[in-house]
């Protein structure tokens, strides 16, 4: 499984691909632009690709619609206030700034998963496996007082610890507080 990494400055770009390649995650890219990524994508069979929020051409958003369909997981790293922009459920989030392990943790766990032929993102759930995530993001908000944010990295956070599809998770969080 191929790691690029997008990020328009490249000061954040090289950091975040030393971290990954000291961890013993090789990147394949570092890009700098949007459509270079999703070349670079399209390419390779399957990808990770680790991002910021927004790119000289485009947003990390749009760059995660153009690569549906090519086996890409999109793994986005931004301030809590940008993440809170995205509506892409498909697109993993880490808030900004973040531990080490925590990214290393994550791009680990895509890499397995679409290392396995699973399906990574959401944006290939069904409108069913759509609506029991939500509802269940809606009874753990229900019951922590949480953010949707907040409910959201949680769900991903106990897929990624039990290595479970976010789904699973989700059922799991229904069953608790039903």
């Amino acid at each position: 499984m191929s790691i690029i990494v997008v990020f328009e400055r490249e000061k954040d770009r090289e950091a975040i691909a030393s971290l990954l390649e000291k961890n013993g995650l090789p990147v394949r890219c570092a890009c700098r632009s949007g459509q270079e990524a999703i070349r670079t994508a399209k390419h390779l069979d399957g990808a990770v690709v680790i991002c910021g929020y927004k790119f000289p051409d485009m947003t990390a958003e749009r760059m995660s619609h153009q690569l549906s369909g090519s086996g890409a997981a999109v793994l986005m790293i931004a301030r809590g206030t940008l993440l809170d922009l995205v509506e892409d459920d498909s697109i993993f989030r880490i808030p900004a700034p973040f531990r080490p392990a925590e990214l290393v943790g994550a791009v680990r766990m895509l890499v397995q998963l679409s290392g396995r032929g699973r399906r990574a993102s959401a944006g290939m759930r069904s409108e069913d496996e759509k609506l029991l995530i939500n509802e269940a993001k809606a009874l753990f908000m229900e019951h922590t007082h949480c953010t949707e944010e907040e409910a959201h990295r949680y769900l991903q956070r106990q897929s990624m610890e039990r290595s479970l599809k976010l789904t699973e998770v989700a059922r799991l969080v229904i069953e608790t507080y039903e």
